[in-house]
């Protein structure tokens, strides 16, 4: 008879055609590893191993879910079983298999809860836990069923050249192959390599992806895409007539920079025992993003010539408004040095983020109904797991596919293998988390052969075997004088503040940044009536307001600053970092150095108006500590105690002093050795257990709720064609229509403080507890067009700080 992998499948051509695509990836990554690639085979051809059974069988004939007819558990059995056949039997790369099977239908959990104690293996019939004891009650039951189909199922492997031998079925694999895995196990607790762990994640994903690939149907594209390694030189001969550099500054010092960094790439030695991770360290405003892409693209050349692959460039961000602006940016490189990039762009060049990446939510229902509907199209999966020559991503979807054991974000883990990962404003990254990111950088240079190009204008204390490629960043900081910061810690009050700001407001640009959402709307409030500002000269700025209506509002702000319009904008720190805005002042309430500083970069970029200031005041001290965390404000404090002045040439100096100081204080912190101690078991996640990956968030959790909010009848249609798609029974319908839908209705979503918004929380949809909606009949009571979501507590003070 014929087994089936699902309807319309044959189950040996599954195993095929997994393994297919994975050869594929492993050819083309050059992962040259002989044990490794031969783990990978057998992990493909038997990962479904226990679909074979007529319990599985039945399930995909009636959709009866009988309990024996799980697949994950002896597939994982019969594939560590089976590789002990064929590998060195030390290896313990049959834990990773064993472990990867396992899981490829879940997440990368604890393998210590997989595995038996030594009473078993002595005899017992008890392992060590319930689930472990109930997976292997069903396994014999199915090894029962197998046994009786044994040569039918030996006759289908050897169709695909593989020999199985009848000991395969017989229960005693059960408790042999356990008790083995066990010993190994103990060997792996006592080592200190964490080389295991990096190939199980590698090993997961491939997997994970090769099989989602096949039941979608995608084939990969069988050739790579070149790059002109010479595109970016190129781009700004004509986006930059080189007179402009005649006429301000600041574009020699992006030249000097540009070129330094590229002579600095080229010089590398490139072998395997080179250093392979870099940092760029330059002013704010000085041509960073153009400099990084260029070193990119000539060391993948240059790579290529040595190596013969074509290593990926992947480039992150931390925030969705710094994505879509350096997105537009590449897309012009790309459209004018590659004549068919228009027909076929995604060949060339993928932004894979969401706009809800920058937030870590338990709570939200807003990513599984997406997961529901989207199924798996070849669009979502070549976007998914990084088909692509270049990608540009958020730290979110970067962090967790790295520090990874989500099945969908490990899908591209492998994809990190021969890369070149340029990570831009490195300094937003948690600080009590860079140890930890530390260690998986130094993974990435270690074990998975890729380059690693670490960017700011406040370099955090991490990597300190890095080469710094600015070479001339000494005198670049000590020739520019662009922005003083002036500490004005006696204004506490508003009006302080005001007195100040009429020194300078109608006659500068002026922005103003506070560090909650309610002082920055209490704020802006302030402002406009004190000065009877019109609507046309002061804007408002944070994710208080819909991603839609901030990326339009930053066009205006943008427009009004570009034709010298005297405004003022109120904002959180969502300016912080890689907006191009450039004010002629700038205030800043109290906030840790390093976000001071990259505030600083918002103020005179472009060096057009002499020497400009940002005043730090001292607003709200309590609110900075409960954003930040003490010791980040008192440590800002202590540096600046005695400097009322501090001018642009001292901001690498000072913020390198203040990066130690903080790498001092987090280093006395035992989180991330002991994350890292269990990911190195394979204890990669837990809600039982504390101290795995679980426990890494790329930022602070807020329980928060998502409202849809319609400014204009059209969103209401939005909304009502998203919330229907869950009514379409056809999945290809069900797909197009979702990837024409899912960014319109994302970049209408507000996510707020549930606990803030309750007073004034819209009722809950019939169908999703966790959107609501705002229909455009009610705005007026829910959302100001001026600052966001109305939340009726205004004097109480949240740690939403964006």
């Amino acid at each position: 008879m014929e087994y089936f992998a699902r309807p319309g499948e044959i189950l040996r051509d599954h195993h095929l055609n997994v393994w297919k695509t994975a050869s594929k990836y492993l050819s083309e990554s050059g992962i040259e590893d002989n044990d490794f690639r031969q783990v990978v085979k057998y992990t493909c051809l038997f990962h479904d191993f226990g679909k074979y059974t007529k319990y599985f069988q039945e399930k995909i004939r009636s959709g009866r879910n009988d309990i024996k007819s799980r697949h994950s558990f002896i597939s994982a059995l019969i594939t560590a079983a089976y590789l002990y056949t064929k590998i060195r039997t030390d290896s313990l790369l049959v834990l990773s298999a064993y472990f990867s099977v396992l899981s490829h239908h879940t997440d990368l959990s604890n393998i210590s809860d997989f595995l038996p104690n030594s009473d078993f293996c002595k005899g017992s019939k008890y392992p060590n836990s319930k689930i472990l004891f109930e997976n292997i009650n069903i396994a014999y039951s199915q090894l029962d069923d197998l046994n009786q189909r044994a040569q039918e199922i030996i006759e289908d492997y050897s169709r695909i050249g593989i020999d199985v031998d009848e000991n395969l079925f017989k229960k005693e694999v059960v408790r042999d192959t356990l008790c083995k895995l066990r010993e190994q196990y103990k060997h792996l607790e006592q080592s200190e390599n964490e080389e295991v762990a990096v190939q199980t994640q590698l090993l997961f994903s491939i997997l994970v992806d090769a099989d989602k690939k096949d039941a979608a149907g995608y084939i990969p594209e069988n050739e790579r895409a070149d790059l002109p390694p010479n595109m970016v030189d190129l781009y700004k001969l004509h986006k930059f007539p080189s007179t402009e550099s005649e006429e301000n500054p600041i574009y020699k010092i992006r030249e000097e920079i540009y070129r330094t960094v590229e002579e600095e790439i080229l010089s590398q030695e490139l072998n395997e025992n080179s250093g392979k991770i870099f940092r760029l360290t330059a002013p704010t405003g000085t041509g960073k993003t153009l400099a990084s892409l260029n070193a990119a693209v000539k060391l993948r050349e240059k790579l290529r010539l040595k190596f013969g692959y074509r290593y990926r460039i992947i480039y992150a961000l931390p925030l969705i408004t710094i994505v879509e602006q350096t997105k537009s940016v590449i897309e012009e490189i790309l459209s004018l040095m590659i004549p068919n990039y228009s027909n076929e762009p995604t060949k060339y060049f993928i932004a894979h983020y969401h706009l809800s990446d920058t937030y870590e939510r338990k709570d939200v229902e807003i990513h599984n109904l997406m997961d529901e509907q989207l199924d798996y199209s070849t669009s979502v999966l070549q976007l998914e797991s990084w088909d692509t020559e270049i990608v540009l991503t958020t730290f979110y979807q970067l962090m967790y596919t790295l520090l990874g054991y989500k099945n969908k974000l490990m899908k591209k883990f492998y994809k990190l293998y021969r890369s070149i990962i340029i990570i831009d404003e490195i300094q937003s990254i948690p600080v009590e988390f860079m140890p930890l990111i530390e260690k998986f950088i130094e993974i990435l240079e270690t074990y998975m052969n890729s380059y690693i190009i670490l960017m700011s204008a406040t370099q955090p204390a991490i990597c300190s075997n890095s080469k710094e490629l600015n070479k001339k960043i000494q005198s670049v900081f000590a020739n520019l004088e662009r922005t003083q910061i002036i500490k004005r810690f006696d204004v506490t009050d508003f009006d302080t503040l005001k007195a100040l700001i009429e020194e300078h407001i109608y006659k500068k640009s002026v922005l103003i940044v506070l560090n909650t959402v309610t002082d920055s709307i209490n704020y802006y409030r302030l402002i406009k009536n004190a000065f009877n500002i019109e609507q046309d000269r002061i804007f408002y700025l944070s994710t208080n307001i819909t991603p839609k209506h901030r990326w339009e509002r930053i066009a205006q702000i943008k427009e009004s600053l570009e034709n010298g319009a005297k405004i003022l904008v109120v904002s959180t720190q969502v300016v912080e970092a890689g907006v191009d805005l450039d004010f002629e002042v700038v205030f800043r309430d109290v906030g840790p150095l390093s976000s001071i500083i990259q505030i600083a970069g918002r103020c005179n970029r472009n060096y057009q108006f002499g020497k400009s200031h940002l005043y730090l005041l001292n607003l709200f001290e309590r609110h900075a500590i409960r954003v930040y965390g003490g010791s980040h404000i008192e440590l800002t404090k202590q540096l600046i105690e005695n400097k009322n002045v501090i001018d642009e040439k001292e901001y690498l100096d000072i913020s390198l002093n203040y990066e130690k100081s903080i790498r001092d204080f987090v280093s006395k912190n035992t989180l991330c050795r002991m994350i890292f101690e269990n990911y190195k078991v394979l204890n990669f996640s837990s809600d039982e257990y504390e101290n795995t990956l679980t426990d890494f968030k790329i930022m602070t959790f807020i329980p928060s709720v998502e409202i849809f909010i319609s400014e204009k009848k059209e969103d209401e249609e939005i909304y009502n064609h998203f919330v229907s798609l869950a009514e379409i029974s056809d999945r290809f319908e069900r797909k197009r229509t979702l990837s024409k839908v899912r960014r319109k209705f994302e970049e209408r979503i507000v996510s707020v403080n549930i606990e803030r918004a309750k007073k004034n929380l819209p009722p809950a949809t019939s169908k999703y507890e966790n959107i609501r909606f705002v229909s455009y009949d009610e705005l007026e009571k829910y959302y100001s067009l001026e600052t966001g979501f109305k939340y009726l507590d205004e004097d109480s003070h949240d740690v939403v700080i964006w």
